[in-house]
């Protein structure tokens, strides 16, 4: 399996598309970067894994087409479809916020266009840091396709939403469509967030918190510790409509929170928008500053940047020590939005020993179970997970309610009944992160060699 890129700048950094100048004006970061499924095949060559190692020893890479033989083109797309598509021919993705932006085959070089053309080479655009899905992608793709004559067998699309797969079947099936592109799931956040306790804590397999210091550290404080925590930093509409329901609910104080300001207008979510007298009530209390940041010299300037920075990696453990359970506010939450994406938000309690509702996409506690882990049944009621938009929200909101009933003494008796599920998790997160090869990419490798 061999890449090719225009330009290498380190050995996490592999680049295509690198004439094109646009940039996502929200956050300024480039349309094109480096992808993070392919960095990640590259790094296994080095790996102490076995694994890894043996499914790396036939990759290659070079700034160089090869003189035979088929060849990926790779390239990381930043943020929604809506920023890095370009317009196709019936307008799907055109951005009414940068009108002149072309149709990203447009920025293909020829030489690779010629042999996308021609099936030797496959486009693999690869968005696994986000799971954004608009209803008009599938269109999109193939109408490009057709545009540039290009068969969709020579696409490899690679995304953080875990239901892209089934979505893609049920679309191409519907439009009797036989010419399929290999769509693939790929939950990234998983392993990066591994690799930051290897990163952090030596040696590797020392967590940053394990269950026995949970267990020792909420002894010691019994009295301090809080119901949960909710760390929110981008001010998402539903993160605004979590916050005001922990405020209606008289639970914000029973927690560790963090939201950063928002505007009323913000709040309009899934056909609602927050009543004024919410909003205003809300208001005061903004931004809720996290009691761990990354950057503390700075803490309100940084904490309100849109860029995540390091809170991507900050662990939380101290936090997650001070809490019974987290809430993890993931990254998206309405059923409207066709995904189900975790991200390192997820991650983060796994390797914590925490126990977790997740405030995110219907059926994110199903594909966890799917990826090995075990969720939290009986000790929380996780039938919120099935249930649509609105009343997942107010059945999570009820169920932090129903824990808070339970005085300290019960809640830790509680959480060391769940000693055998959070000691399986972690292992299962080590597991997946150092001994099998995640499906992506061996897909992505049996695709090549067929």
């Amino acid at each position: 399996m061999h890449f090719v890129f225009e330009d290498i700048i380190n050995d996490s950094e592999y680049y295509n598309f690198i004439d094109c100048p646009d940039k996502n004006p929200n956050t300024d970061y480039k349309r094109f970067k480096s992808s993070p499924i392919v960095a990640t095949i590259i790094r296994f060559r080095a790996t102490e894994y076995s694994k890894f190692k043996e499914f790396s020893k036939n990759i290659s890479y070079s700034l160089n087409i090869p003189v035979t033989g088929k060849y990926i083109i790779a390239s990381g797309v930043a943020h929604s479809p809506m920023e890095w598509c370009g317009p196709d021919n019936e307008k799907y993705g055109f951005d009414r916020n940068n009108p002149n932006k072309k149709n990203l085959f447009e920025y293909l070089n020829p030489d690779y266009m010629n042999d996308i053309k021609s099936g030797r080479a496959f486009l693999l655009l690869d968005q696994s840091h986000e799971g954004y899905q608009p209803w008009w992608l599938w269109d999109w793709f193939h109408n490009s396709c057709k545009m540039y004559n290009i068969s969709p067998e020579q696409i490899i699309y690679c995304t953080g939403n875990l239901e892209c797969a089934d979505n893609y079947d049920e679309w191409t099936s519907k439009n009797n469509i036989t010419s399929k592109m290999l769509v693939l799931p790929y939950p990234h956040f998983e392993t990066v967030i591994y690799n930051t306790v290897v990163n952090k804590w030596q040696p590797p397999s020392q967590p940053p918190v394990d269950f026995e210091t949970q267990i020792q550290f909420k002894k010691q404080n019994i009295q301090d510790i809080k119901l949960y925590n909710a760390l929110q930093k981008r001010p998402r509409a539903h993160r605004a409509w979590l916050l005001n329901e922990l405020y209606k609910n008289n639970l914000l104080n029973d927690g560790i929170n963090s939201m950063n300001y928002f505007e009323h207008i913000n709040t309009y979510f899934d056909n609602k928008v927050m009543s004024h007298e919410d909003y205003t009530n809300l208001l005061p209390l903004l931004p809720i500053l996290p009691p761990e940041n990354p950057d503390n010299d700075q803490i309100e300037d940084k904490f309100s940047s849109s860029d995540c920075g390091k809170y991507l990696v900050a662990l939380n453990d101290k936090t997650m020590l001070s809490t019974w359970f987290s809430v993890v506010s993931e990254a998206s939450f309405g059923d409207n939005e066709g995904q189900c994406f975790i991200s390192e938000k997820t991650f983060k309690p796994l390797v914590c020993y925490h126990p977790f509702i997740i405030f995110g996409n219907r059926n994110s506690l199903e594909h966890l179970r799917r990826m090995g882990y075990k969720t939290f049944h009986p000790y929380i009621n996780e039938t919120y997970d099935t249930l649509p938009t609105w009343e997942r929200l107010d059945a999570i909101i009820k169920e932090i309610s129903r824990l808070k009933k339970m005085s300290n003494y019960e809640l830790l008796n509680w959480y060391m009944g769940m000693k055998n599920i959070l000691e399986h998790n972690a292992q299962v997160i080590r597991t997946n992160s150092t001994t099998i090869v995640p499906f992506a990419m061996t897909r992505i490798k049996e695709y090549m060699d067929q």
